[in-house]
């Protein structure tokens, strides 16, 4: 009798195990966001450096919502050490600027506008100065000519 009991206890608890790994799977948050978009899948996270990140991100833009790549880098974010997320939606506020800047032929005033919006949203810090020392290089690539 002292037998049955026990194994009796084991599947009791064994099958409680089961049932709680069946629900805790049918109750997850389907909807987790993936790190990646669609087009995306076939390729890694490009961690070159903090821009290079950023980048790959943004590369979706076209097709996707600032919000949810936002949430994507975010969900990378949590489990990748140095980056950023704050750092990211400044990036993101910049590059929107940069898309509102007008069309001018004066190089130079141009590139005063970059380099007065790189101040604005890429405050010089240790953590991102590589970021704002590509971004000022590639501003100053505007007013040479080829």
């Amino acid at each position: 009798m002292r037998m049955t009991t026990q194994v009796l206890m084991f599947l009791s608890v064994v099958s409680l195990a089961v049932a709680g790994a069946w629900i805790w799977t049918e109750t997850r948050d389907s909807s987790e966001l993936p790190i990646q978009a669609s087009s995306q899948q076939d390729t890694q996270v490009d961690e070159a450096s903090l821009r290079d990140t950023f980048d790959y991100f943004l590369s979706d833009a076209s097709q996707t919502d600032v919000k949810t790549i936002e949430q994507r880098f975010e969900h990378y974010s949590d489990n990748s050490t140095g980056m950023d997320p704050v750092l990211f939606k400044k990036f993101i506020q910049y590059k929107a600027a940069l898309a509102d800047l007008g069309a001018t032929e004066d190089f130079n005033a141009l590139h005063q506008q970059i380099l007065a919006l790189q101040a604005r949203f890429l405050p010089s810090r240790s953590g991102n100065a590589y970021l704002q020392k590509k971004t000022k290089c590639e501003s100053s690539r505007l007013g040479k000519k080829s």
